[in-house]
């Protein structure tokens, strides 16, 4: 009597959402761009960027740049993550996406780090070297704010491990499960991009990164060069 051979079933394709496969795409042309890669390399290999990795960054000097940077994560959280695309996965009520929302967490490092600093520093503003960067940022498209999002946040969550062991107060690079949030910000990206061409976006993020270049070098010349001397 023959038995009839029972089917093995069939494994299911997992077939990528098209909000996946459109932030890998974009991811795709943006670090392969050289232009781009040669100017994340410049950001990492800042001067100022290795006085904090290397721990001889003075207080001053990081109490500025974080009353500086605020600023531009506080536009981010207000202008870009309020897109509607966004606001249709309810981004500003889950926990899933509290952590986009920085301000809070680079407020309480601002406090503490300027407690550390002199009485006169203390009581006088700290210099603001952005301001016609913000002007810039509040009148672009919201969308293009993509390139600030960009080089902020995911270069925030790369280096988050390496700055957190180095920095006194560190709520600003405090993450957890930093590869499951990668994947989120590059899906963000993904969305934001789709109404543009690659060249307008790669354009822009240069625009971006040559600011946050210029900016660097500033905060080295007015800090960390004095120290040195």
């Amino acid at each position: 009597m023959k038995t009839l051979a029972k089917k093995k079933p069939t494994k299911k394709l997992k077939v990528a959402s098209p909000e996946r496969s459109l932030a890998s795409g974009v991811m795709y042309t943006i670090r392969g761009e050289p232009k781009l890669q040669l100017m994340q390399k410049r950001l990492r290999e800042h001067p100022f960027t290795l006085s904090i990795i290397n721990n001889n960054f003075t207080h001053p000097a990081y109490y500025t740049y974080l009353s500086n940077i605020i600023h531009i994560y506080a536009i981010l959280e207000d202008k870009f993550l309020t897109l509607p695309m966004f606001k249709a996965k309810g981004i500003m009520l889950s926990e899933e996406y509290k952590f986009l929302f920085r301000t809070p967490r680079i407020f309480e490092d601002i406090m503490s780090y300027k407690a550390l600093i002199s009485p006169y520093i203390k009581h006088h503003n700290p210099r603001m070297y952005i301001s016609s960067w913000l002007q810039n940022m509040r009148m672009r498209d919201p969308h293009l704010l993509v390139c600030e999002f960009y080089i902020r946040m995911l270069g925030d969550l790369h280096g988050s491990t390496a700055l957190c062991s180095k920095l006194r107060f560190n709520q600003t690079y405090s993450f957890r499960d930093i590869p499951g949030k990668i994947d989120l910000v590059e899906r963000f990206i993904g969305m934001a991009c789709k109404e543009f061409q690659s060249f307008e976006v790669v354009a822009m993020m240069i625009n971006s990164y040559s600011f946050h270049l210029n900016f660097l070098s500033s905060l080295q010349a007015d800090f960390i060069d004095d120290k040195l001397d």
